[in-house]
């Protein structure tokens, strides 16, 4: 009896587990492309009903663009790229930022600053007084 209770409990498992919701496709509001040119230049500008867009420009060296969408609750997020020879670079109020620099960083940033200052002064004075014979 406990078999027959387990398998029935797995049999019901594994059906729930494969039943699947599926929710409609959103149409294409705008599609605008232009295929890669003998340059490498290309554009794209793409657009859903459910807030989803993706506008990407290239002129062969350097890509800019930017991805929208739009969260469960309503909400719009945005990221904005640039990729070229400095490499990729995103902007966007949901990418993670670094926290301040303490303090005590900042000071020891500064002493050293300070000390190569300090060294290069030295080093000139000392290559001037070399040229110079008593």
């Amino acid at each position: 009896m406990k078999l027959i209770l387990l398998s029935c409990c797995l049999a019901s498992m594994s059906l729930a587990a494969t039943v699947t919701t599926t929710t409609p496709t959103p149409r294409i509001l705008k599609d605008s492309r232009l295929s890669p040119q003998q340059d490498g230049s290309y554009s794209l500008d793409v657009e859903t009903e459910d807030g989803l867009r993706r506008v990407e420009a290239s002129d062969g060296a350097k890509v800019q663009g930017a991805h929208r969408f739009v969260h469960p609750d309503g909400t719009v997020s945005e990221i904005k790229f640039v990729a070229d020879e400095f490499g990729y670079r995103a902007v966007g109020a949901l990418l993670p930022t670094p926290p301040p620099m303490p303090a005590h960083a900042l000071a020891q940033i500064e002493a050293a600053r300070l000390q190569r200052e300090e060294a290069a002064r030295l080093d000139a004075a000392n290559q001037g007084s070399r040229g110079v014979r008593r």
